[in-house]
């Protein structure tokens, strides 16, 4: 019975890691979307036609821990990946050069992603096993996390495969070292430091990986208490904090000497507005949209690729009741976590991936590069998955329970089908987000930038109203006016491309200076189509200057 019993399992395993694949199999299809092009593909957006120096050109693997996060595409905005950034150009190198055309490249990017959500999803399951969860639960909660839309964007679009790397190393780390805390003699510490390893790479895959080093020590704790014992083992606790602390030293002193030299100038406005506001605007906004992303991890129905102004409200007091009602929420699953840690173990973990690992990018420890994304939830949602499988162990002979996860897996998985083709890339996504989301800023001007480039007046009208909407969103948005003023001078509007441009170049917008000079080339284009050479001139010294 025993062997029929292991082979049934190994049936339903087989099953839920064919469902994570099928379910987001359409992104093979993709290209490369918004930041896939300037992060993963051989060609430089930065210089159109010339082969990316960061992928197209054969480094060793020293040379990408190095460097930070955007090194020859953009500033340094504080991300340092070095993993990630290999990883994209050993897929170029090894797959994509020698076997695919040029047309194709972007697919084996989508396969290795796809492949690391399968891994993924059996980690996910081998957690709650080794967490005291029942086989069925187990794989429900497994089926879970394998269908979850929330994971649409890390899956089908290719710069996801950060939060997949950190992921699947984060939890193989947490894997390793419960192996090495049940091997006896010397093999324990090969354990631990083949632990030690995975989680360095979390780290370097993306820095909120971060949160899977306490999330390690929980993980004791909750096993712990899983076999009965309600006692603390600080000896393997120890072990635990050294495991993931060692790793994370490390990271750190090469993070700090590739970034040292390159300060971060600036977040963009439209990318995070709260990196512009006081600290209670920031705390108590953080605050509620870190309440809506859990809401959205039960509720992933209604996805959006991009949160700018426009779509969230920020909340400058912390007494408003979006903010009352997210922290009554925070509130109350912490104390449920607490409560009932030593009765419930997974009740515990559950509540520590939905608390700790969003925590470093929530905006409140910090600003960071951006508000809020659904990427960002890809690791948190692994509480969701542990939620669904104590309910099902909790309730062993309610039929409705697995009737009620089963429709929910159902429509989740419906969603993440769907959303697999807007991430075909950048055109479509930004039209379709654009129509989707006519509060998103940032949309309205990148779906702009698509129709203009199509030249057809009916683009250029329907571009113009993107921009007239953006502009009604973020008054003075640079992004949007300087746009506008090129459609306006193709179109033989000088005058008004002018007025665009010096409202762009007085905006209270806060943006590089690069972006502002290119403000003043502009304008300077401008002036010198009126024929007014000496304010041409004056533009263009300015420019060059503030660059």
């Amino acid at each position: 019975m025993g062997g029929r019993d292991s082979a049934g399992r190994g049936w339903w395993t087989a099953l839920v890691l064919v469902l994570a694949g099928a379910v987001f199999a359409p992104s093979l299809g993709n290209g490369f979307a918004m930041d896939d092009a300037p992060l993963a593909s051989s060609r430089w957006v930065l210089v159109p036609g010339q082969p990316d120096p960061v992928i197209a050109e054969w480094h060793a693997p020293s040379w990408f821990f190095g460097k930070f996060y955007w090194f020859m595409e953009y500033v340094n905005d504080g991300l340092y990946r070095p993993l990630t950034i290999l990883s994209y150009a050993w897929t170029y190198h090894l797959v994509s050069k020698p076997f695919f055309s040029a047309a194709s490249e972007a697919l084996p990017h989508h396969a290795i992603n796809v492949l690391l959500h399968v891994l993924g999803t059996f980690g996910v399951l081998a957690v709650l096993r080794r967490l005291g969860a029942g086989a069925v639960a187990a794989h429900v909660g497994a089926a879970v996390f394998a269908v979850h839309a929330i994971h649409s964007e890390v899956v089908a679009g290719v710069v996801g495969r950060a939060e997949l790397l950190a992921f699947t190393l984060g939890l193989g780390g947490i894997l390793l070292f419960h192996a090495g805390a049940a091997a006896r003699g010397g093999g324990r510490h090969l354990w631990w430091g083949a632990s030690a390893v995975l989680l360095f790479g979390a780290y370097s895959a993306k820095e909120s990986a971060l949160g899977f080093a306490p999330l390690l020590l929980c993980f004791v704790l909750a096993e712990r208490w899983c076999g009965g014992d309600r006692s603390v083992d600080w000896r393997t606790l120890g072990a635990a904090a050294a495991t993931a602390t060692a790793p994370l030293a490390v990271f750190l002193v090469l993070r700090n000497a590739a970034v040292a030299n390159h300060p971060v100038d600036l977040v963009d406005y439209v990318s995070n507005p709260l990196w512009h506001q006081d600290a209670t605007t920031r705390l108590s906004t953080a605050i509620k949209l870190w309440g809506y992303g859990l809401l959205l991890c039960v509720a992933p129905f209604s996805l959006r690729a991009s949160y700018a102004p426009g779509v969230l409200q920020l909340e400058s007091s912390p007494w408003s009741a979006g903010v009352l009602l997210a922290f009554a929420l925070l509130a109350g699953l912490l104390w449920c976590g607490l409560r009932f840690a030593r009765r419930r173990p997974l009740v515990f973990f559950g509540m520590t991936c939905l608390l700790g690992l969003p925590f470093i990018t929530s905006n409140i420890p910090f600003a960071t590069g951006t508000i809020f994304a659904e990427r960002l939830l890809y690791a948190p949602s692994l509480g969701i998955s542990v939620l669904a499988a104590l309910w099902v162990d909790a309730m062993p002979r309610q039929r409705w329970v697995p009737l009620a996860l089963f429709a929910w897996c159902a429509a989740s998985a419906v969603v993440a089908w769907q959303r697999n083709s807007v991430w075909r890339d950048s055109d479509t996504l930004f039209l379709s987000e654009a129509e989707r989301q006519p509060g998103s800023a940032d949309m309205l001007v990148k779906a702009a930038k698509v129709l203009a480039a199509r030249k057809a007046p009916d683009d250029h009208r329907r571009a113009l109203a993107y921009l007239e909407r953006a502009l009604a969103l973020v008054d003075g948005y640079p992004h949007a006016l300087r746009l506008e003023a090129e459609l306006r001078l193709g179109d033989g509007g000088t005058d008004a491309a002018i007025r665009c441009l010096q409202k762009a170049r007085d905006s209270n917008y806060r943006e590089l200076d690069d972006a502002r000079a290119l403000t003043l080339l502009l304008l300077g284009k401008a002036w010198l189509k009126k024929g007014d050479a000496s304010r041409a001139v004056a533009a263009a010294e300015r420019a060059v200057a503030m660059a």
